[in-house]
């Protein structure tokens, strides 16, 4: 049985790229009426953002010369 592929080209919808400036306290403001880029953040634990959040040139994607950063995350007991 072969499954059918498709490819989509076009514009893109959600990249996951964050520029140089881009910085976790950033995420504090994003809101469904405020929207900061294509990213939603919506593990809220007990902790401030950057417990849970990291960005660095260390966490970039070696395949995609694109990123200037990447991000870590770290989900524990106090982001359920």
């Amino acid at each position: 049985m072969s499954l059918p592929i498709a490819a989509v080209c076009g514009a893109v919808l959600r990249s996951g790229i964050f520029n140089a400036t881009f910085a976790v306290e950033d995420f504090d403001q994003w809101s469904w009426s405020k929207e900061i880029a294509p990213w939603q953040w919506y593990i809220h634990g007990t902790g401030s953002t950057d417990q849970h959040l990291a960005l660095s040139s260390h966490f970039e994607n070696p395949a995609d010369t694109s990123d200037a950063q990447g991000t870590r995350i770290t989900i524990d007991g106090t982001s359920l």
